[in-house]
Parts: C-alpha cells; sequence; structure tokens
C-alpha cells in the first residue's frame, strides 16, 4: 500500500476518479489503487454486479466509491453515469479510459460489424467518455487528467486481434490530439500500453 508521503505526493485525496471497465481486470485494480490514495472512485462497468461488487470492496476498506452500469459503445448509457457521478460524488477530476472488448480472427475473415462494434466500443467509446467527463473537468476550472489504456500491441500488431490493435493504435493518436486541444483548460492526456496482464480477459 502507498505511504501516507505517496499520497500526499500523488494529491488525489478526495478527488473523484472514474474508471470504465472497472468491473474486473486492471480496470478494478486501478479503482482499488485509487481509492487506496483517498481519491473517490466511481467504478463503471457493463456488468452492474460486478461495479457493484468492486464499489462495495473498496468502502469495506474504508474508502469511497461508487458501481455504476454503463456501456461505452451506447452513449446514452455513458452521459447517464457521468450525470450520476457529478450529483453523487461531484465534477470528475481524473478519467482512466479502460474498458475495451476484442475479437480473435483473421481480418480477412473478420465480418464489418464485428470490426464496427470493436471499433465503437475501444475508440469511439473513449471519445465518448472523454467527452463525457472532461467537460466536467473544464466546468469545474481546477484542470484534470485523462488516461487511456491502450496496450503493447499497438505498437506491435499481433495476427488475428486486427480491430483491438488499430483501435488501440488510434487511441494514442486520439490522446496526443485530446493533449493539443485540451491543454488551455489544464486537462492533461495521456497513455499506458500495458503488455500481457492475467486477467479473467
Amino acid at each position: 500500500r502507498p505511504s501516507a508521503a505517496a499520497s500526499d505526493w500523488l494529491g488525489l485525496q478526495g478527488r473523484v476518479c472514474v474508471v470504465t471497465g472497472a468491473g474486473s481486470g486492471i480496470g478494478a485494480e486501478t479503482a482499488r489503487e485509487l481509492a487506496r490514495v483517498g481519491a473517490w472512485v466511481a467504478v463503471l462497468d457493463r456488468n452492474n454486479a460486478a461495479a457493484a461488487e468492486v464499489a462495495m470492496e473498496i468502502q469495506r476498506d474504508g474508502g469511497r466509491a461508487i458501481g455504476l452500469c454503463a456501456d461505452i459503445g451506447e452513449p446514452d448509457s455513458v452521459f447517464a453515469a457521468a450525470q450520476r457521478v457529478e450529483q453523487e460524488l461531484g465534477p470528475c477530476r481524473v478519467l482512466v479510459n479502460n474498458a475495451a472488448i476484442r475479437h480473435r480472427e483473421p481480418l480477412m475473415e473478420l465480418p464489418l460489424d464485428a470490426w464496427n462494434r470493436v471499433i465503437s466500443v475501444n475508440l469511439t467509446g473513449a471519445l465518448v467518455c472523454t467527452k463525457a467527463f472532461a467537460a466536467q473537468m473544464i466546468g469545474a476550472g481546477q484542470g484534470g487528467s485523462l488516461i487511456h489504456v491502450a496496450s503493447l500491441i499497438a505498437h506491435f500488431p499481433q495476427g488475428g486481434s486486427g480491430p483491438y490493435c488499430a483501435s488501440k493504435a488510434a487511441m494514442i493518436t486520439l490522446s496526443r490530439t485530446l493533449t493539443i486541444e485540451l491543454a488551455p483548460h489544464r486537462i492533461r492526456s495521456n497513455v499506458v500500453s500495458p503488455g500481457q496482464i492475467r486477467t479473467p480477459a
């Protein structure tokens, strides 16, 4: 666990942090770690029960969290969740765009609807979440941070995962564009590209 000094250095005490795809895996552990350093965490996942369980776990450990059902492939779902976050915790200061789906099939055999679904969640969904939660950062006027979870295969593509590779590579350019556009509002935009992590996915 981080020490008190580490928590102070991070400056997340009482700040509202939103993590998508936080019902399991990287997202769940990110939510837990943010709560451990004092952040107020919104756990978003399309699996409502999983989101609620992670939020309850954080609460049992003395943190503050809410679990919300949100499918980032559905913009209305995202904006409804954003409204609840602001009402129940306050305006978002940190967004972790982690939610993603994957379809394993060679590109030449891949149905276009499968391609479109992956892109709509992994790339368009990240933009939708950014629009919903960065708007709160802008409105609060205190700056903020966007963290987009890409992947090592955004840099080193893997056969049979074409739409996933493409969506994660595009996320890197999306983040760079957001860096330019949101800098006047003191909102940072960064990408992390994990390698293979042992998760349910």
